[in-house]
């Protein structure tokens, strides 16, 4: 037990890909998670458009034409 709470651990980081369309980031509905991304997930966009209407942080973003 004692070793668990010394190892540093991401809990919570997942990839979240819009789904497409066209719709606000704030929206759980649009991304395939069905949650808003955090600060320790990847993002994925690879179609429709995004509205970022406030600050959001994120772990990085991948951007394609696919």
């Amino acid at each position: 037990m004692l070793c668990s709470l010394l190892l540093p651990q991401v809990v919570g980081a997942a990839t979240v890909t819009w789904l497409g369309g066209t719709g606000r980031w704030r929206v759980p509905g649009y991304w395939d998670s069905g949650s808003v991304p955090t600060s320790s997930d990847t993002v994925v966009i690879r179609q429709g458009t995004v509205y970022l209407t406030e600050d959001r942080t994120i772990a990085s973003l991948e951007v394609t034409d696919s």
